[in-house]
């Protein structure tokens, strides 16, 4: 994702996370890194999915095998891991 693209979706999610869904705790944005430096896989929540999307330029897929991942959470609160099944670090 290039960093326009990048700083969009940032501005966006942020708008989102504390105005729309604010207190969900499933309401999260995870990466996981391809150990590179480089941005290699963002994880969002199903229920959310279609907002997060429309602030992105596209290119989302499922992911079957979130919760064998080793995901950072960038956005949400702590109780996301829980709420959506996923190992912490």
């Amino acid at each position: 994702m290039p960093l326009a693209e990048w700083s969009a979706l940032q501005a966006g999610y942020e708008q989102l996370f504390t105005t729309v869904f604010h207190g969900d705790q499933g309401m999260a944005l995870f990466i996981e890194s391809n150990g590179l430096g480089e941005l290699d896989t963002l994880l969002i929540p199903g229920h959310n999915a279609a907002a997060v999307e429309a602030l992105s330029p596209g290119g989302w897929a499922d992911c079957p095998d979130a919760t064998d991942r080793h995901w950072a959470l960038l956005v949400g609160n702590g109780d996301a891991w829980d709420t959506l099944g996923l190992p912490q670090p």
